[in-house]
């Protein structure tokens, strides 16, 4: 069997409905080999079989999870002295 060295516009077409771009980001995450020079602007490859590997360990059942009571919001306080120049609202009075 064939195990090609696939760039980031072949691991999109594989994986299909992600951009070449989004493909790039997911190859940092899985055993890659950098063939350029630096690591500035790195020209990421994946064997085929690294990316088989890679997709059937991400393929998990997730089970629901019960999530927390949200508590409805505390009623504000209202206050009790309003101080001078205020209205009943705590609102600045226009003169």
């Amino acid at each position: 069997m064939e195990n090609p060295l696939m760039d980031k516009y072949q691991v999109a077409e594989h994986i299909g409905g992600i951009t070449p771009r989004s493909a790039a980001r997911l190859m940092k995450t899985m055993p890659c080999i950098n063939m350029g020079r630096s690591e500035a602007r790195p020209r990421l490859r994946v064997y085929r079989s690294d990316l088989l590997i890679w997709l059937e360990q991400r393929k998990v059942i997730r089970a629901a999870v019960a999530r927390p009571e949200i508590k409805p919001a505390r009623p504000r306080i209202k206050k009790s002295a309003y101080g001078e120049g205020m209205d009943a609202d705590g609102h600045v009075l226009r003169r």
